[in-house]
């Protein structure tokens, strides 16, 4: 066993009036976030690439994306546009794609965002985590 993997290990002891018996079982870690937003589906991606198999987003909205999620509990509206310029904005392993930036002053549409996050989602996530919405 590795020395990554030590958090796991869980010592159970139970006591008798005439002797003790410690009993040593690996218990698998189950790491829960809370929230579906960008933060979120990152650390999801590393839990999965670091071994943990078990890995749960509890989340109350029913898409991926957090604020930046389309529907009732996104907060994106069609003129929305984010603070950061393109090419500040991405995961190392999904570059950003790259719109029409003359009308945005190089800063990138909400939109975009939103189906970047989604699309990291599909890549790289989907099928390999719970998620649960908790409305």
């Amino acid at each position: 066993m590795t020395d990554v993997h030590a958090d796991k290990i869980r010592t159970f002891t139970r006591l008798r009036p005439s002797y003790s018996i410690k009993l040593t079982t690996i218990v698998p870690a189950r790491p829960v976030i809370i929230g579906a937003g960008t933060s979120a589906l990152i650390q999801a991606k590393t839990l999965l690439d670091d071994g943990f198999r078990a890995v749960l987003i509890v989340s109350s909205a029913d898409r991926v994306g957090g604020v930046w999620a389309r529907g009732p509990h996104g907060g994106i509206y069609p003129s929305l546009l984010t603070n950061s310029a393109w090419g500040n904005f991405e995961f190392s392993t999904k570059p950003m794609p790259k719109d029409d930036l003359t009308e945005t002053d190089g800063r990138i549409r909400a939109e975009t965002v939103s189906d970047y996050l989604q699309d990291f989602y599909e890549t790289y996530l989907e099928g390999k985590l719970d998620v649960q919405c908790v409305a």
